[in-house]
């Protein structure tokens, strides 16, 4: 009897958010893509003044709050076939746990390199991601205004999100 109920708690526990799944956006998560060229492109990130459309890749982020990984954000031109490009404006990766109100520390952001060395157009790896707490984030892409025009009404930030749970 005792091994019975051990074993529905154990089931129970399984059944638990996934730490790599967003269970409120499908197919939000990307698996890991070894070549650019081979990642099936889903806008799941639209920043329609740019042009651009994004993806994060959520293999490597930290799976708790004790540990620290990385992200993989792809840019991509929805209207041109092949167009991974770089977004022509500044733009910032911030992860924010709205329940507490607080951010994580300072994130480094660089261009993904190929096996050459070379620059990868569009594609950006963000490094020293770490969670300071288990529990539900939002993973924002925020690009900056284009216009800067002081005459006219200032621009308002192009900004998507990912959710995405942490455990403790």
């Amino acid at each position: 009897m005792f091994s019975m109920i051990a074993l529905s708690l154990l089931a129970n526990q399984a059944c638990g958010m996934s730490p790599l799944l967003n269970h409120d956006v499908p197919n939000r998560t990307a698996p890991e893509r070894a070549e650019v060229g081979k990642f099936e492109k889903k806008c799941n990130l639209s920043f329609p003044k740019q042009d651009l459309c994004a993806d994060i890749d959520l293999t490597n982020v930290p799976k708790n709050s004790s540990s620290e990984g990385s992200v993989k954000i792809y840019f991509w031109n929805p209207n041109r076939a092949d167009a991974m490009m770089n977004p022509t404006v500044n733009w910032k990766f911030t992860p924010w746990m709205s329940d507490m109100g607080h951010g994580t520390g300072k994130t480094e952001i660089t261009q993904a390199k190929d096996q050459n060395g070379n620059d990868m157009p569009g594609v950006f790896v963000v490094t020293k991601l770490s969670f300071v707490m288990g529990g539900e984030w939002e993973l924002f892409v925020v690009m900056e205004p284009t216009t800067r025009d002081p005459n006219k009404e200032p621009e308002q930030l192009n900004v998507q999100r990912v959710v995405f749970n942490v455990n403790e």
